[in-house]
């Protein structure tokens, strides 16, 4: 079977064998008639040429839009991962470690006694300590240490920081304690006294306990060194994760 095929100004001979199409040569430079006795090069139809080339076109779209589409998912899944890197960095850098102490003093044993505290302060320490108070079966006033009469100011002397003042009532102006708690949370700087005055006991064991809360910067060079090596290698795979996602999202873009 053959077929003459009109491209432009000129006519091409094609010959047909088989589900094949074989390119003859154009129709003025062709024998008809000696053609059967005589050896073609064989080539594809232009029809049969352009479907093959659509659809590899397709398949190399889709190729392009997938490489996009995965590059793009490994750079995010590796920015995670360094983001979740660095703000575990951040917290064991900026972490403090609360280190306390806890006192506690039965009532009855105290009598008439107001408690004077001042909590001690290790080196390293943010600046200040919480002091949390809690009250069994009585309640407490509070003031500072300006409650104390002049007379008795010099008591203070021998309070050593981290240690606990017994003070007489006839030692300090009442008027200056304010509150009825059973409990109490407050923060003192360096040289801060804070006095608690027990009252009020409604009966059973009444015991008053005093904790002291102080926040410590880490000695966070070896630490932080540790937990960098222990790091690195989510840190290198997070960082090439990135780098190959990027080079494979620009390859799909380049050949589009």
């Amino acid at each position: 079977m053959f077929v003459v095929k009109r491209i432009g100004d000129r006519e091409y001979v094609y010959a047909r064998h088989g589900r094949s199409w074989h390119y003859i040569g154009p129709l003025n430079n062709v024998d008809l008639g000696s053609m059967l006795n005589s050896p073609t090069t064989s080539l594809p139809l232009k029809g049969s040429a352009g479907r093959t080339f659509f659809m590899s076109e397709k398949n190399t779209r889709f190729t392009e839009v997938l490489a996009q589409v995965v590059g793009i998912i490994i750079i995010v899944v590796g920015a995670i991962i360094i983001l979740g890197i660095g703000t575990s960095l951040l917290y064991l850098s900026t972490s403090s470690v609360s280190t306390g102490a806890v006192v506690g003093y039965n009532m009855t044993m105290l009598g008439s006694k107001i408690l004077g505290v001042s909590p001690s302060f290790m080196p390293g320490s943010s600046g200040a300590a919480v002091v949390i108070i809690n009250a069994s079966h009585s309640l407490f006033k509070i003031a500072n240490q300006s409650a104390i009469l002049p007379a008795a100011r010099t008591r203070l002397e021998s309070l050593s920081p981290g240690g606990i003042l017994l003070l007489n009532y006839s030692e300090v102006n009442s008027t200056f304690f304010k509150g009825n708690y059973m409990a109490y949370r407050t923060a003192l700087k360096p040289g801060q006294v804070l006095l608690v005055w027990p009252y009020n006991i409604t009966g059973g064991s009444p015991s008053i306990s005093i904790k002291i809360m102080q926040q410590t910067s880490p000695q966070g060079t070896e630490f932080n060194y540790a937990s960098l090596l222990f790091m690195i290698p989510f840190i290198a795979l997070g960082a090439v994760m990135i780098w190959g996602g990027v080079v494979l999202f620009r390859w799909g873009r380049r050949k589009q």
